[in-house]
């Protein structure tokens, strides 16, 4: 099952550390993001599918396909350049 991403998503699990930093660094730049959690039916399908094997992941729709910035460093980093 392919699923086709359209927004920018991040891709995290509940109680995840690193995917609350990354949360608040999208909070602070007031970036708009659906969230995928992986320990949901369907977010699991979804992130397995993608070969996502850690969150927090931000899951970037471009022209040239989905771009996937792993990690709470790099989400924060991408935020600043946005």
């Amino acid at each position: 099952m392919e699923t086709e991403i359209k927004e920018l998503s991040l891709a995290s699990l509940k109680g995840c550390p690193h995917c609350a930093t990354a949360k608040l660094a999208l909070a602070k730049g007031k970036v708009r993001y659906k969230e995928i959690l992986w320990d949901e039916p369907e977010g699991e399908k979804i992130i397995e599918g993608l070969g996502i094997q850690s969150v927090p992941v931000l899951l970037v729709p471009t022209t040239q396909g989905l771009q996937q910035i792993a990690g709470e460093k790099a989400i924060a980093a991408w935020v600043k350049n946005h």
